[in-house]
This record gives C-alpha cells, structure tokens and sequence, in this order.
C-alpha cells in the first residue's frame, strides 16, 4: 500500500473526528473542543505531509538557505548581543566600562 494514501486516510479519520468533537463540544460540553483541537492539528499535518507541500516547503526552505549561504555574514549572527560585541571591537575599549577616563589605581 503506497505511503501516501494510508496518511491521506488517517488525516481523513482524524478530520471526521474532529467535526464530530466540534459539533459534540457544542452541543454538550465546551471540554469536548479541547480534545477537538489537537485532534484536528494532527489530521491538518497529516494532511500536509501526505499532500507533498511539506515537501516542497522543506526543498524551498533549503534552496534559500543555500542561496543565503553565499553571502558574507556578520560573526555572531545579527543579535543585540553580536552588534554589541563588534561595537565594543571597533571601538577598541574591549567592553570595559569607563575605559579610558583616567579611572585607574591611585
């Protein structure tokens, strides 16, 4: 049996159960909508794999990143942080505070 139709099933079981925990969630108790929710999270992801868009999303999220990878990056990524760090290295105090403002020993 090929891989994809049992998926595709099983996304479809969980989206026939999910509309039956909608529609008993309410009707009788809103509790039933938390199971309902996760419910049709899986079938919405089983969906998505068994569909082939996972895929492609994957070989896209790839092909960008390799595209990116050509590019000269900043050292220590683009955070507060690693902008903080090569501000203190141009300016050349090497992050010490009150560098250079004659605070020495005596």
């Amino acid at each position: 049996m090929d891989r994809d139709v049992l998926v595709l099933g099983i996304a479809a079981v969980l989206a026939g159960l999910t509309a039956t925990l909608v529609t008993l969630g309410l009707t009788h108790s809103p509790f039933i909508l938390v199971a309902a929710l996760p419910t049709g999270a899986g079938a919405y992801f089983m969906w998505y794999q068994a569909s082939g868009r996972m895929r492609e999303d994957l070989r896209a999220r790839a092909a960008r990143e390799r595209a990116s990878a050509g590019r000269r990056r900043a050292p220590g990524g683009d955070s507060r942080f690693a902008r903080e760090a090569r501000e203190r290295a141009r300016m050349g105090d090497g992050g010490r505070v009150g560098a250079g403002r004659g605070r020495g020993p005596g």
